[in-house]
C-alpha cells in the first residue's frame, strides 16, 4: 500500500522539475531572441608621445571605417562604441592618460537623405575622451545607419604628465552593431543632439539664437589652438560662440541658456547621455528654470596628484527622460582650475535622443 503522503511529496517535485525546466526554457529563448552583436575593430596610425600636449592640441589622424559589406544597402544599428590606447607595435594596452578624442562623424547630408530627414543633427554620433571611452547604449536602443554608410573616425592623443623616452601608441575603435534583418524586435531608434557650455566671442549681448541674456558668455577668452575640432559657432543674430574656453587658476561656473541651440519643436526624450569634460571639471548638470530641477547631472574625477580626468559619469535612462519644449533649460558647468596656470577647457552633453521621425529607407 503506498503512502499518500510519499505521493504527495512527489507530486509536488514534480511540479518543481517542470516549473524549473519551463523556467529554463523561457531564459533560452529569451537569449536566442537577443541578435547577435558584432563588432568592427580598426586601429589608428602610430602616435610617438615625445612631448606634452594639452587637451585638444595633440597631433591626429582621420580615417573611414565601414561597418559591412556596403553593397548590400542593409540596415545596421550601432549599440555601442569603445576606444582604447594600445602600444603601437603589440597592441598591449596603455594608459588612456594619453586619450584626447575619439571622434566618429557621419556623412550628415547623405545620412538625411537616405533616411528622408527633416531635422539638421549634427554629424558627430561619439565623441570620447580620457575618463569616458566607451559608450553602451541601453538594451532594446540603437543607431540606425545604412550599411553604405562611412564613418569618419578621429582619433587624437594628448600628454599632460609623461616626460619619458618617446613612446608610440595608436587608437584601438571598436564599432558594436547588429544587423536589422536578425532582430526579433524592433529597437528604438536614437540619434544625437549635442548641448555645449558656449562663450560668446563677439556680437550682441545674448545667448545662442535666443534674446536671453547670460552675462558669464562674455568674460572669458576662447581658447586658442584647439586643434581638430575649433570651428566656433554663429547665430542668427550676428554673434559668434566658441566652445572651447580659457579656466583661469581657481574655481569657475558656467551657465549656458541652451533652449536656442536645441531649437525645440516638440518634446524630447533622452535615453541615454555621454559627457564629454576636459581635466579640472567638476561637474556638468543641466536644469530645468522653470522648474528649478536639475534634470542630468555628471560628475568627473580627476586623477590624483596629476593632470588628467579618471572618471566621467554618463548618464542612461531605459525608461527615458522627457526634455518640455516649453520648458527653459541651462547648462551649467563647474571647473576649478587647481594650477597656477591658465587651462582650456569644454562641457558638452551628447544627448541619445528617440527618433520619432525614423522610416526605413
Amino acid at each position: 500500500m503506498r503512502n499518500a503522503g510519499s505521493d504527495t511529496a512527489t507530486m509536488r517535485m514534480r511540479r518543481l522539475l517542470l516549473a524549473a525546466a519551463m523556467t529554463g526554457l523561457a531564459a533560452c529563448a529569451n537569449a536566442s531572441a537577443k541578435p547577435a552583436v558584432e563588432s568592427r575593430v580598426v586601429y589608428s596610425d602610430a602616435f610617438t608621445i615625445d612631448t606634452t600636449w594639452a587637451s585638444m592640441q595633440g597631433p591626429y589622424r582621420v580615417m573611414d571605417v565601414t561597418l559591412t559589406d556596403t553593397t548590400t544597402h542593409e540596415i545596421v544599428w550601432v549599440v555601442g562604441y569603445e576606444a582604447a590606447i594600445v602600444d603601437a607595435d603589440s597592441r598591449e594596452p596603455k594608459s588612456s592618460e594619453f586619450m584626447c578624442h575619439s571622434n566618429v562623424d557621419v556623412d550628415m547630408a547623405r545620412h538625411r537623405q537616405i533616411f528622408g530627414w527633416q531635422k539638421f543633427p549634427s554629424r558627430r554620433l561619439f565623441t570620447l575622451s580620457e575618463g569616458q571611452t566607451e559608450v553602451n547604449l541601453p538594451d532594446g536602443f540603437g543607431i540606425p545607419l545604412r550599411s553604405d554608410e562611412p564613418l569618419s573616425v578621429t582619433a587624437q592623443v594628448l600628454n599632460h604628465n609623461y616626460h619619458g623616452a618617446p613612446i608610440r601608441v595608436r587608437q584601438r575603435i571598436t564599432v558594436h552593431y547588429v544587423r536589422d534583418h536578425e532582430l526579433r524586435r524592433r529597437l528604438v531608434p536614437l540619434y544625437q543632439r549635442g548641448i555645449n557650455t558656449l562663450v560668446r566671442l563677439d556680437g550682441p549681448d545674448g545667448s545662442y539664437n535666443s534674446d536671453v541674456m547670460d552675462h558669464d558668455m562674455h568674460e572669458h577668452a576662447a581658447a586658442e589652438g584647439m586643434g581638430a575640432d575649433s570651428v566656433p559657432y554663429h547665430d542668427h543674430e550676428g554673434r559668434t560662440f566658441a566652445g572651447h574656453w580659457v579656466v583661469k587658476p581657481g574655481r569657475e561656473v558656467r551657465t549656458t541658456p541652451i533652449n536656442g541651440w536645441l531649437d525645440m519643436r516638440q518634446d524630447l526624450k533622452v535615453y541615454y547621455v555621454a559627457v564629454h569634460l576636459h581635466p579640472f571639471a567638476e561637474s556638468l548638470t543641466l536644469r530645468d528654470v522653470k522648474t528649478g530641477e536639475t534634470v542630468l547631472a555628471s560628475k568627473a574625477e580627476n586623477r590624483p596628484e596629476r593632470i588628467g580626468l579618471a572618471r566621467v559619469e554618463q548618464i542612461s535612462s531605459p525608461k527615458g527622460i522627457t526634455l518640455h519644449k516649453d520648458h527653459q533649460y541651462e547648462l551649467v558647468s563647474a571647473y576649478n582650475n587647481t594650477t597656477s596656470q591658465n587651462r582650456t577647457a569644454m562641457a558638452v552633453m551628447y544627448l541619445y535622443v528617440e527618433d520619432t521621425e525614423f522610416k526605413r529607407p
